[in-house]
């Protein structure tokens, strides 16, 4: 009996070490490196309280993130067990008190994009060149669902080409229809949701860098991009950062190929934090890239965007809160500021924040920290924060909108008024209470049965209305109607798709 009990004790402590120090080692063992863990070790409590002057720089933003005060465990992308019962019970909260939060006065901000507006129109009467966006997201952004819909919306209006900056291998490539995006297996992803990091290098502006695992020089690392739907690329740039030193000279060499020709090497020995190579400025359509690594290095991504209208980056990161961006330090933030251009910050973020609880005033001083953190980086740039979409559980045996989302969005809603962000109420928009289980249960689905992400036409949806926010705003602020847009590219994309499902 004491060996089976030995044995079994020896077992659970074997799983118990890996559960645990899982994260720190897979780094280290190449059958693990495939599966990246998610951040839901993260601790989220915040000591952090608005004064209405208070500057957060970087240091300070990642105390804030990274404090022991307490531990909040974030769930994944799904919230929908009975389990919550006891936790609503404990907070002696009851559905109609949530619908009373949900009175509270609206608060729109949308006065403080009034600078943005300007420069939409300056960019429609030919008095600016570009405009730019960046959309910062989690998986309901990912693969340019909602941004894709978003960026031909404006784009067939105010003008502009191409899908903005594009990480090395982010999630969502394999069903994403706004740009075709392959990657060899072989590249080490890093970002802020990881411990291991190499400390001569930096995240990039969306949280992450590629590199290889060390020395690398059969070209094995490769890159190969297309543009959607007959269309092609005019402006491509690749953003890197820099080595272990400034002296150092085991610099990377990129072999590029347009339209399956024409191979240019380029090499990689910029000095700043964030340096960038343009790759071509004529129409390709296909670019094939293939990198020697005398060492690991970090690279960045790269934008596809035109010379004038207006350009969407859409920074979607699986499992993201929006609460890691104080790893992102200054400086970086800005080099991208001075290459790329700002505009508008758009931060959209919920459904991994919410939790058994209604108050997320943590959540609030970290949403705070995290405007500032961009405001200081990148000139002051007005920001839009995208509030909550519904999240469905079952209480009491039946499913409902949970409490929890009215706990964030009034928190979400109140950082947005301290800082002078606009902020647009998704939840409310989409249908108010109960909205994602009718959104799940149309026909077709414009929610997925998790409730909590969106299928394609849902997408569409919900891109429709921070299309109408912007434009209203715009019309509000410029006196200037909007006429209805023509068809454009994801029309056509979503039409061939449906038109494929209908044979089938």
């Amino acid at each position: 009996m004491s060996n089976y009990f030995l044995r079994a004790w020896g077992v659970c402590s074997i799983a118990l070490f890996l559960t645990l120090g899982y994260e720190a080692l897979y780094p280290y063992i190449p059958v693990l490196r495939p599966f990246e863990p998610s951040h839901f070790w993260t601790n989220y409590q915040s000591p952090v309280q608005d004064s209405g002057t208070l500057a957060i720089d970087s240091s300070m933003f990642a105390q804030v993130i990274t404090t022991d005060n307490g531990t909040v465990g974030l769930p994944n992308d799904s919230l929908s067990s009975d389990s919550l019962q006891a936790s609503f019970d404990a907070l002696a909260l009851t559905h109609e008190d949530s619908l009373a939060l949900a009175e509270l006065e609206s608060y729109t901000g949308i006065e403080h994009l009034s600078g943005f507006f300007k420069k939409l129109q300056e960019l429609r009467q030919g008095k600016r060149k570009k405009v730019r966006i960046a959309y910062f997201g989690d998986s309901t952004t990912e693969g340019d669902l909602i941004v894709g819909d978003l960026r031909d919306m404006l784009q067939r209006i105010f003008g502009g080409r191409g899908v903005g900056f594009v990480s090395i291998a982010p999630h969502g490539t394999s069903f994403r229809r706004t740009i075709k995006h392959w990657t060899s297996g072989n590249w080490e992803m890093v970002n802020y949701f990881r411990k291991v990091k190499n400390p001569a290098f930096q995240f990039g502006i969306s949280g992450d860098y590629g590199s290889a695992f060390g020395r690398s020089m059969n070209r094995a690392h490769r890159l190969s991009f297309k543009p959607a739907n007959g269309s092609f690329f005019e402006k491509v740039f690749l953003f890197y950062g820099r080595g272990k030193a400034e002296e150092n000279q085991n610099f990377v060499n990129v072999h590029c190929s347009i339209n399956g020709s024409d191979t240019t090497n380029y090499v990689l020995n910029g000095t700043n934090w964030v340096n960038r190579v343009s790759l071509t400025e004529r129409n390709s359509t296909q670019i094939d890239l293939a990198f020697e690594f005398p060492e690991a290095f970090p690279v960045y991504g790269f934008s596809f965007e035109s010379e004038m209208g207006l350009i969407i980056d859409n920074f979607a990161k699986r499992s993201d809160s929006g609460s890691h961006f104080g790893r992102i330090p200054s400086e970086v933030l800005k080099a991208f500021y001075d290459y790329l251009g700002c505009d508008l910050v758009v931060l959209h973020f919920g459904a991994n924040v919410l939790h058994n609880r209604t108050d997320y005033s943590f959540y609030e001083s970290i949403l705070i920290a995290t405007v500032r953190h961009f405001q200081q980086a990148m000139g002051n740039v007005p920001v839009l924060i995208v509030g909550s979409s519904d999240r469905i559980a079952k209480i009491k045996g039946k499913e409902r909108t949970t409490p929890a989302v009215y706990g964030l969005i009034k928190s979400q809603k109140t950082a947005a008024a301290k800082t002078r962000s606009a902020f647009l109420d998704l939840f409310g928009l989409m249908g108010g209470d109960g909205a994602m289980l009718r959104w799940a249960r149309s026909n077709p689905p414009k929610a997925a049965p998790d409730y909590v992400h969106f299928s394609g036409q849902g997408a569409y949806e919900i891109a429709k209305i921070v299309f109408n926010y912007i434009t209203d705003g715009y019309e509000e602020e410029t006196k200037e109607q909007i006429k209805a847009p023509k068809l454009g590219l994801m029309d056509n994309i979503r039409r061939e798709h449906l038109e494929k499902t209908a044979e089938k």
